[in-house]
């Protein structure tokens, strides 16, 4: 798609989002988990106290040390609901945008004046679906949007490793998805997800390219990228092993 296209198809799908959710911003806390994730005491304990205590504790039966250091920040605000409300509708827009530029490259060909219509068309869907209320509505669901974000950009450096990357891409996109985990444990399975992306057989566009037929234009096989993504998951794996073994010795 050409560089106007996109940027007003950006345009128009971000306003529709902000606009469709501009009432949030109006909310309460709901009685129901908010008072207790919201106002809890250790949110207003020293950023030093603070942190020790998101790191270690399992209040509300999860583990989100950053989501914790999050509402910490967030409980210094003089109005609490309007500034928790405030970043989650921050948040979703971030993260449709960030939803849109994946979408961009995974159907990338290498023509920029392609069907610009896709990733506009499932952004602008997964925007103002329905499902999108609780997350943005309810304070108490901000670490959800707070973790799409690391790990929609942690996709896109995978798919860029995929395409030739670095071994610091890589390295990039798994420090991304451990900090969108760290958030909150939305997709602990997402590793498999992102090896199986890998081995798909649609071409992969390797490098700056001008067009199709260009002789700078060349394809990843499914061979070279089944053997990429293997290499790329055995690090992953090896790393989460010794992160693993640290942990038990450390117990």
């Amino acid at each position: 798609m050409t560089a106007a296209v996109r940027a007003l198809a950006v345009a128009v799908v971000l306003a529709a989002t902000a606009l469709t959710f501009r009432p949030v911003l109006d909310h309460g806390l709901l009685n129901w988990d908010d008072p207790r994730v919201v106002g809890h005491p250790q949110l207003t304990e020293s950023p030093g106290r603070l942190a020790a205590w998101a790191a270690t504790t399992r209040d509300m039966q999860h583990y989100q040390p950053l989501a914790w250091l999050a509402y910490g920040a967030l409980a210094r605000a003089g109005n609490r609901a309007a500034a928790v409300h405030a970043v989650s509708l921050a948040m979703h827009v971030v993260n449709v945008a960030l939803l849109f530029w994946l979408t961009t490259r995974l159907i990338s060909s290498g023509d920029d004046d392609g069907d610009w219509w896709i990733p506009a068309a499932t952004t602008a869907l997964f925007a103002v679906h329905p499902m999108r209320v609780e997350p943005v509505a309810w304070a108490s669901a901000l670490p959800y949007l707070l973790s799409y974000a690391p790990l929609l950009v942690a996709t896109g450096c995978w798919l860029a490793w995929l395409r030739g990357g670095t071994t610091r891409v890589l390295a990039t996109a798994v420090g991304l998805y451990a900090v969108s985990q760290l958030v909150r444990v939305t997709a602990p399975l997402y590793p498999l997800v992102l090896v199986a992306l890998g081995m798909t057989p649609v071409p992969i566009p390797v490098g700056p390219t001008v067009a199709p037929n260009s002789p700078r234009w060349r394809t990843v096989g499914p061979a070279t990228r089944s053997s990429r993504s293997r290499r790329g998951s055995r690090i992953i794996a090896s790393r989460i092993w010794t992160s693993s073994r640290s942990v038990s010795n450390a117990h």
